[in-house]
């Protein structure tokens, strides 16, 4: 995806069967920017509001568990879910308005 200077991004992955995936954002040349984590109840993999160094193309990159399958999302300026937090001490911050 393409993206310009400050802009954040983050993203989720869920397996569908096997496991051992891991998420990562990479720059155009290959160097990692955040690695996914694990702990959301929601989905087993999760990457939260990156931000991107400058304008130009970077990769979301899924490796790891071959005989994985998955679903994933990527958000751009935007949050993705992840639980739990749906209590006003779990509350996670968003940032500013987008």
């Amino acid at each position: 995806f393409t993206a310009g200077a400050g802009e954040t991004v983050g993203g989720a992955l869920k397996y569908l069967t096997g496991g051992g995936a891991t998420v990562s954002v990479e720059t155009a040349a290959g160097a990692v920017l955040a690695t996914s984590v694990a702990g959301a109840t929601n989905v087993e993999q999760r990457i939260a509001n990156v931000a991107l160094p400058g304008a130009g193309t970077y990769y979301v990159r899924v490796s790891g568990g071959a005989a994985a399958t998955y679903s994933a999302v990527v958000t751009k300026n935007a949050t993705f879910d992840a639980e739990p937090n749906n209590t006003a001490a779990a509350a996670r911050p968003i940032g500013g308005a987008q």
